[in-house]
């Protein structure tokens, strides 16, 4: 049976057709040899075995044996796939099958070491035999090869059921769908697969995955200049069952179900095998969608002579994004949106239980945050349809790993990076700042105070925590400024803040308005707009539900007078400057300035001269003599009489006309691109180790901590 270990005879017989391989030529047409190799039934562990590295390398060294292995491995996946339709695909077509894709899941990572390799180009890529072309259909092909992966569909040839010379690329072949859900209805009837059949799905997605990992070889500079070929080939919508391939995933991962329909240890009765067929999927969707031929718009080859112009620049495509970006059904985007929710939540879920180890929690969380960020990037309907969904289903779990990412390790940063890029996007939505609104009554085990109010209260009260927690630590200025810009995007709209709330605001005006960290850098001050940002908005749009932020601002007004009244002075080191208005405690630690640099009064001006503080001074000045005489008058000393007293007051007439909201968002760049490639590889690379598909001393785009 498939996917156990070979027996001693089995294990010796291919032992012996690779030893041969290895060290000499071997004709292509030697079908006695052939059979022996690729007709022995091995399983990946005596593969991997059995090919050392060293063997592998060996193959890779010598042109003509590299060529007669995959041509031959080419005309046996072609041969393969033009049996399947055909009952005479038995038992003997599964070994031959799978040794095929073993060899390869094998062999990949090795080719894709040397990228530059001229050897691999003249074999692969030659425009009269491209051989890279015909692994990868191959490839592509055995995820949808009836008998291996898809049970045999009930219609007779001629019914429905395609020729193999009529295999389609980005059209959706009904009869040999894996699963319905996205680009094909959830309730459509589609034959069940065996479990060798999904044991089979896993091999060959994992053999996909390892053909596109080229990346991982490449610098960032030469993944720029040069993306490699199989990843584009894949991506580029010409490969039989592109469609397929697109549907299946999605509809595998967004509708695999961890929780068990919610009850107690249901989730754990589910098979490893859905589970590592869901993370095969995420991640093959995620490589596929990280290739943005906006980002890598022309390849410009280099000409061979100087004199001579240089051949056209290559126009790339992705068949796969431009399938998410059409994604527009509501039963479909829903789909997507329960799935990321349930798949998310169970990273806090699994820890709030009455009953031990009762949910589970997944694995592959960040490869689902990968592709909801490519979603929300790619296809602008989604946040739309996901604030009808309740927005807030989302957040919560995204705020949850947000906080969780804060042990500085490698990957976990990459994952405080990746939450407050989708943060930042979802912010930018105003159905989805509206949401915020909503009570809060989850229960989510993070150290911040308990508060009563609602989302939006939480959003903050986490935000500030990553914040004051990242800012003091070189190089997260740009961490720090996106968390605040998604703090002032939706600051308009949020109808009232909780006290908790209204403190941690003030806390970050005091820290970012603070006259040494102003001086202590030349872009320190942007971080400051951002808060006076939240602040602005607040009392212009949202002043009757938000008077105990109205009562917090007129406190602190001798912190607004300071960044008002600041100078530079000449004689003193800002470094030590004091001011004596803080609110409380000592000066916030920032990191140095740079080497050599010192503000000016040119300098101050530039931005200073920019910052809102009109709309608060006039706030402060309308309000403080009336709440301090109020004081004076009845004896006022509880903070509920104040607010009370404040809830009577109008600010029309006193304050300017409301200033346009400012909503600023993530624009695409090829700098961001690049990390979320480097991340998402890093991610995948951590997760592969189950069998050893790679040599870390080679990879180039990530660094490898041992």
């Amino acid at each position: 049976p498939t996917g156990v270990m070979g027996n001693s005879d089995s294990r010796a017989s291919f032992g012996e057709a690779a030893a041969r391989i290895v060290e000499q030529d071997v004709s292509e047409e030697d079908d006695e040899f052939w059979g022996l190799l690729l007709g022995t039934e091995i399983s990946i562990e005596d593969c991997f075995e059995i090919l050392s590295p060293e063997s592998v390398r060996k193959i890779r060294g010598r042109e003509s044996a590299l060529r007669v292995l995959f041509r031959r491995l080419a005309r046996e996946m072609e041969a393969l796939t033009a049996l399947s339709r055909t009952a005479n695909f038995g038992d003997d077509a599964v070994t031959r099958a799978n040794t095929c894709i073993r060899l390869l899941t094998r062999i990949m990572p090795f080719i894709l070491e040397e990228p530059d390799s001229a050897t691999c180009a003249d074999v692969f890529w030659t425009e009269e035999d491209c051989l890279g072309d015909r692994i990868l259909s191959g490839i592509v092909s055995f995820l949808f090869l009836q008998r291996y992966t898809v049970p045999a569909p009930t219609a007779p040839v001629g019914a429905g059921v395609m020729d193999s010379h009529e295999a389609p690329t980005t059209k959706v072949d009904p009869t040999c769908v894996w699963l319905g859900g996205v680009g094909l209805s959830k309730d459509a009837l589609l034959p069940k697969p065996n479990a060798a059949m999904l044991r089979r799905r896993i091999e060959v997605l994992r053999c996909l995955l390892v053909t596109l990992s080229g990346p991982l070889f490449q610098t960032v500079e030469e993944f720029e200049a040069q993306p490699s070929r199989w990843l584009t080939g894949f991506v580029s919508g010409a490969l039989p069952y592109t469609g397929n391939t697109f549907v299946s995933l999605m509809s595998v991962a967004f509708r695999y179900d961890p929780v068990g329909y919610g009850l107690p240890y249901v989730g754990h009765l589910s098979s490893g095998v859905e589970e590592e067929l869901a993370d095969l999927s995420l991640q093959v969707l995620c490589v596929a969608m990280d290739f943005d031929p906006a980002v890598n718009r022309r390849a410009v080859p280099e000409s061979a002579d100087d004199e001579q112009p240089a051949p056209p620049a290559v126009e790339y495509t992705n068949a796969f994004r431009d399938s998410l970006k059409a994604v527009e059904k509501h039963n479909e985007l829903d789909l997507m949106f329960s799935g990321f929710v349930r798949m998310l939540s169970t990273r806090y879920q699994a820890l709030n239980t009455f009953l031990p180890s009762s949910k589970r929690s997944v694995e592959c969380h960040q490869e689902v945050l990968v592709l909801l960020w490519h979603l929300v990037t790619v296809n602008p309907g989604f946040l739309k349809r996901a604030a009808a969904c309740n927005s807030n289903k989302l957040l919560v779990p995204i705020l949850y790993l947000l906080d969780a990412s804060r042990t500085r390790q490698s990957l976990e940063l990459g994952l405080l990076h990746m939450c407050s890029f989708i943060l930042l996007v979802m912010s930018s939505d105003r159905e989805i700042a509206v949401r915020l609104n909503e009570p809060y009554k989850e229960h989510v085990s993070i150290q911040i105070p308990t508060f009563t109010g609602n989302h939006g209260d939480f959003m903050l009260l986490v935000l500030h925590k990553t914040i004051t927690e990242s800012v003091h630590l070189p190089g997260n200025e740009s961490l720090v400024d996106m968390l605040l810009t998604v703090l002032s995007n939706t600051s308009a709209y949020i109808k009232s803040y909780c006290l908790e709330s209204c403190l941690k605001i003030m806390n970050l005006l005091q820290r970012f308005g603070h006259p040494r960290r102003l001086l202590k850098g030349p872009n320190n001050h942007t971080s400051l707009g951002f808060v006076l940002d939240i602040l602005n908005n607040a009392v212009q749009y949202q002043y009757e539900g938000n008077h105990a932020l109205v009562y917090s601002i007129l406190r602190a007004k001798d912190n607004l007078v300071a960044i008002q009244n600041l100078t530079v002075s000449n004689d003193d080191d800002p470094g030590e400057e004091e001011d004596g208005t803080q609110l409380n405690g000592d000066p916030p630690e920032d990191p140095p300035g740079p080497e050599h640099w010192k503000p000016t009064m040119d300098w101050l001006q530039s931005w200073k001269s920019e910052l809102q503080l009109g709309t608060l001074v006039r706030l402060i000045d309308g309000l403080l003599p009336k709440v301090e005489q109020e004081c004076v008058e009845h004896e006022l000393t509880d903070m509920d009489e104040i607010l009370r007293f404040l809830s009577q007051q109008t600010m029309v007439g006193l304050l300017p006309v409301p200033h346009p909201i400012i909503v600023r968002t993530y624009q695409s760049n090829k700098f961001t691109s690049v990390w979320f490639t480097s991340y998402l590889w890093g991610v995948i690379f951590t997760r592969s180790q189950r069998l050893p598909l790679y040599d870390w001393h080679k990879i180039k785009l990530i660094m490898i901590n041992r």
